[in-house]
């Protein structure tokens, strides 16, 4: 760290530090014998992410550019050690503090500034040096006082002649996917981060924090025209052929977008003068803007475990070609590779594999036939639309996404009761024990964040009408027709339960019994070796709840009640899955009281429930009515 005042090379002052990045830290410096009011910026390379040799090299880049909207390169050293470059200080806000500050902007003001961050892009990519500059992003563009956009921070740019391999350095929010999958980028990577940072000038947030497809029609935000929207779509596509492939193509839409924009508002102006006259200038700027690509016809929003059917519109006079059709469809997190491909056909049924957004697109040859769809594919929450007050109640996401080498997923819970209160948890497991403190309606909302290594997050949201709503009670009341199993505990054979099994000491209570008959007993039990079992044979891909009542009496401060679900093979002795339990802690002498248990039974070869009632704990506790409903999965 340079101390205030330190003087390097006899003719640079230092007066403060300004600002540490990842690859260089910068501060102000006046130069000696000259007026103090002018402030220079002297940038200060780290070690750890540069080379020198590299580093010089991108120097000698630096000095030969010259740009209106480029700041101005004085002078590069070496100083104990260390480089150091010495530039134009630019007095201002970068576009990050400005959207930080003011909020997104408006259409007309962000275009404004695109216009000019597409001119120095211009110049760096078909200037002589032609130079890609791959840190592109808000906080890298500084607006003077005169409102000229500068951008800074050549860091990790480099010349496109250059073979240098060794600086993988990215703002992972505004870099391309082949930048994050470390592989060779070229204009079209600038491209991917301009797109992206025109997204947060609009929005406020970079592109990957948000639903792409709902870049004009989220809450209380300002809307995105549609003509704006498809160039921000085409800069931000995952593969770099889709893109603009180059800054004078996006220059050129851009002011043609403009110059529709300033016609439509003439015409306005104008309109009592000179109707016929605007409204033509107003058809021929929309029809610039029209898709000269024919439609995908099919759902944007996919539940996973779904399929979506997918219909090309094509005019009759195409039909004749429907065998070179060829259906690509890719994973916008990984570019490459197309999840999923058909040939020969207009009509075609997708099921996607994973949570995630899916970009698809018609082929007729190398030439794109239809326009881009996007599908945006969630998990809902399953569990009863009825759980027990004061009582953990799993919530899991459905169905489980397919195991994909590299991909992660982190569950995100949205939790809101009838006031409006809401409680966001995160798991890592597609579930969530929770429990409701108050009785009355909630609504659960599931959203996925889906990590791919060496790219960017998605976070995943369902329509906002996707969710759960859930009953919260004391009581839970099963309904006769979802009943698969039930037991009060009133048949005999030999003194013991017909449909039962008691291990340990246990005993019929012809008092006690629930439905005023006889319930199973469990009386000063040590450990969990005494218990009453039933095994129920159970269908699979369905979900299922146990309920059963218990009452106290004279138990002691610290014993437990449990309800167990154990799932064994039809086939063999084997368990499919983890055993489930609920446990309350109930003690003294306790009225009858519900635990209850939710579960799914995965894929179809169904399993044999045992259900295990357990009393740890001096004192006496009846158990009765045990009932299993089964819901549609």
């Amino acid at each position: 760290m340079l101390a205030e005042g330190t003087v390097m090379q006899n003719r640079y002052r230092i007066v403060r530090l300004h600002a540490e990045g990842g690859t260089a830290t910068v501060y102000l410096a006046s130069r000696i014998g000259m007026d103090d009011e002018v402030l220079l910026a002297v940038k200060q390379l780290k070690p750890e992410s540069l080379q020198p040799a590299e580093f010089l090299n991108e120097v000698k880049i630096l000095f030969r550019l010259n740009h209106p909207n480029l700041p101005k390169v004085y002078d590069f050293f070496e100083e104990g050690g260390q480089c150091y470059l010495v530039t134009e200080f630019v007095d201002g806000f970068s576009l990050s503090d400005l959207v930080r500050r003011a909020g997104p902007l408006g259409e007309d003001e962000a275009v404004g500034y695109a216009l000019q961050i597409t001119g120095i892009l211009r110049y760096l990519h078909e200037g002589p040096e032609r130079v890609i500059h791959r840190d592109l992003k808000p906080g890298n563009l500084l607006v003077g006082r005169d409102g000229k956009v500068k951008l800074i921070d050549f860091g990790i740019a480099r010349a496109l002649r250059s073979q240098a391999t060794a600086v993988h350095a990215f703002t992972e929010s505004f870099s391309s996917p082949e930048q994050r999958l470390n592989l060779a980028t070229d204009e079209r990577s600038d491209i991917y981060s301009f797109g992206a940072t025109l997204y947060y000038l609009l929005r406020g947030n970079p592109p990957e924090q948000e639903f792409l497809h709902a870049l004009g029609r989220k809450g209380r935000r300002r809307a995105v025209s549609r003509e704006l929207e498809r160039i921000i779509r085409r800069c931000l596509e995952a593969d770099p052929e889709d893109r603009y492939q180059s800054f004078a193509e996006v220059e050129g839409d851009l002011l043609a977008y403009r110059r529709a924009r300033r016609t439509l508002l003439a015409r306005r102006i104008r309109i009592a003068a000179a109707v016929a006259g605007a409204a033509m200038l107003v058809v021929v700027g929309r029809t610039m803007f029209t898709p000269q690509a024919y439609p995908i016809f099919g759902d944007e929003h996919l539940v996973l475990g779904g399929q979506v059917v997918m219909h090309l519109a094509l005019p009759p006079a195409r039909l004749q070609a429907e065998q070179r059709l060829v259906w690509l469809i890719h994973d916008r997190q990984v570019p490459g590779q197309p999840v999923a491909t058909f040939t020969g056909r207009a009509a075609v049924t997708f099921q996607p594999p994973a949570p995630g957004v899916y970009l698809v697109e018609v082929r007729d040859g190398e030439r794109r036939l239809s326009q881009r769809k996007e599908i945006t594919v969630y998990q809902t929450v399953q569990s009863p639309s009825e759980a027990l007050l004061a009582q953990p109640l799993r919530l899991e996401a459905g169905p489980a996404p397919a195991e994909l080498a590299g991909r992660s997923y982190l569950w995100i819970w949205e939790i809101a009761d009838g006031r409006g209160q809401v409680v966001e948890r995160t798991t890592r497991q597609p579930w969530l024990d929770y429990v409701f403190p108050q009785d009355g309606v909630y609504a659960v909302r599931l959203a996925v964040l889906v990590r791919v290594e060496g790219s960017f997050d998605l976070l995943i949201r369902p329509p906002a009408e996707v969710r759960k709503e859930i009953k919260v009670s004391r009581y839970l009341v099963p309904e006769p027709d979802r009943i698969v199993y039930q037991s009060s505990f009133e048949e005999e054979a030999r003194g013991w339960p017909v449909d039962w099994t008691l291990v340990g000491p246990a005993a019929y209570d012809r008092e006690m019994g629930f439905h005023g008959m006889r319930s199973v007993r469990l009386q000063d039990l040590p450990d969990e070796r005494s218990y009453a079992i039933a095994t129920v044979p159970l269908e699979g891909g369905r979900r299922y709840r146990v309920t059963v009542w218990a009452k106290g009496s004279e138990v002691a401060e610290g014993a437990v009640q449990i309800l167990e679900a154990r799932f064994r093979s039809m086939r063999d002795d084997s368990y499919l899955m983890p055993g489930r339990r609920v446990v309350q802690a109930w003690h003294g002498d306790f009225e009858w009281q519900q635990l209850a248990l939710e579960f799914t039974l995965p894929g179809a070869e169904g399993a044999n429930l045992e259900i295990y009632l357990k009393a740890v704990g001096r004192g006496s506790v009846w158990f009765d009515s045990c009932v299993v409903e089964v819901f549609d999965a």
